[in-house]
């Protein structure tokens, strides 16, 4: 209730409504369902008496903005750190420090924060900001990833090549036709992939095609080519598919993250 009490005695309950000096009821000018519900007591025969006119509108009480700060590390300190740990440190430091100045500078923030203007804390500090532009642009990030897939296939392919040149030492294949092998089995991946990803403009749940060719088909396919393409009995050949499926989702999954984290910092 807005009220209680006789209308002689009226008693408000509202903790927004205040009595100024002159006797004279004040109420935010944003509290509209306040002003309203008074505004409909007029028409109340028993309130008819009330010195409705006294009632006026005070401004609304702006929020206290909340005073952004930072907690300053001097750069002598973290000299006693490891590199890692120092890097972080740098990081979430100049990360607050732009937040707090808005200074996107380098030169300049480095400069009031007393740091060397060091390629390192110029880098750094370019990229403190790198978290807040993913949250800001999450679609234009992913994109920027997704175009970095043929770099990390190609710059990684040496790396496969050297687990299946450990698998079948015993044949006579050199490196380099390992590595023709593996530079086979992306092929096939890109060539489902420009097949698959068109339709699937066309089907109700993204990427169903390419996934469905991917996880069932694909592995059938890897498994025929290196029964076709090293020439040993099945069983031989399946329990390597096992091996190397084990071993290059565990390198994938390693190095991928690794690479991405990389090539995030260029973002």
């Amino acid at each position: 209730a807005l009220v209680k009490g006789a209308p002689n005695d009226l008693k408000f309950v509202d903790t927004d409504i205040s009595v100024a000096e002159d006797g004279s009821i004040e109420i935010p000018e944003d509290n509209e369902q306040l002003i309203a519900a008074l505004d409909s007591l007029k028409t109340v025969e028993e309130f008819k008496n009330i010195p409705f006119d006294s009632i006026r509108l005070k401004p609304a009480e702006k929020p206290i903005a909340t005073e952004k700060v930072y907690t300053y590390i001097p750069e002598a300190s973290l000299d006693t750190l490891d590199v890692t740990d120092r890097i972080a440190k740098k990081f979430e430091l100049f990360r607050d420090f732009q937040k707090t100045t808005t200074i996107s500078n380098a030169n300049r923030a480095l400069d009031s924060l007393q740091y060397e203007q060091s390629k390192t804390n110029l880098w750094i500090y370019d990229r403190s900001d790198l978290i807040d532009r993913i949250q800001d642009n999450p679609l234009k990030f992913a994109t920027f990833l997704a175009s970095k897939i043929p770099f990390f296939l190609f710059f990684f392919s040496p790396v496969f090549a050297i687990f299946l040149w450990l698998v079948y030492s015993k044949k006579r294949f050199n490196y380099m036709e390992h590595l023709v092998f593996i530079f086979h089995i992306f092929t096939w991946v890109f060539l489902i992939l420009i097949i698959a990803l068109p339709i699937d403009l066309l089907l109700p749940l993204e990427n169903l095609l390419a996934v469905l060719l991917l996880f069932f088909i694909g592995p059938f396919y890897f498994y025929k080519a290196l029964r076709n393409f090293y020439r040993q009995k099945r069983i031989y050949t399946l329990i390597k598919f096992v091996f190397l499926n084990l071993v290059f989702w565990i390198s994938t999954s390693f190095l991928a993250s690794l690479f991405f984290l990389i090539a995030a910092t260029f973002f």
